[in-house]
């Protein structure tokens, strides 16, 4: 366990034997600390010739304070307070339900 992350999940699934999710999730003690850990969350994604964009306007609807979404809308980082989470898979993370599903269990 790390001091500055007290609780990190990494988790993976597959359903449909052709299709997954991989879920990140980090609550740091600090906001600082989540900054720093979304920041390598994007470049890792740069690393792997994913590229996305923060967009005001979504950060803005999903009620969070930074938000990181690829253009094939396959992954996305998001960061609010001291909480990082990062999903990638064959889910719609656009969709209405999707942002209602993720709120509710991780940043509410």
């Amino acid at each position: 366990m790390s001091p500055l992350v007290p609780t990190h999940y990494d988790y993976w699934e597959v359903y449909d034997t052709t299709k997954g999710m991989r879920i990140k999730y980090y609550e740091t003690i600090h906001p600082y600390f989540a900054g720093v850990i979304f920041e390598g969350l994007s470049h890792e994604l740069s690393r792997r010739n994913k590229p996305a964009s923060t967009e005001d306007d979504l950060s803005t609807l999903w009620g969070v304070d930074r938000l990181l979404l690829t253009q094939d809308r396959d992954a996305i980082v998001i960061l609010r307070g001291k909480r990082v989470l990062f999903l990638e898979g064959d889910v719609d993370l656009s969709a209405a339900q999707t942002r209602k599903l993720v709120r509710e269990t991780f940043f509410d």
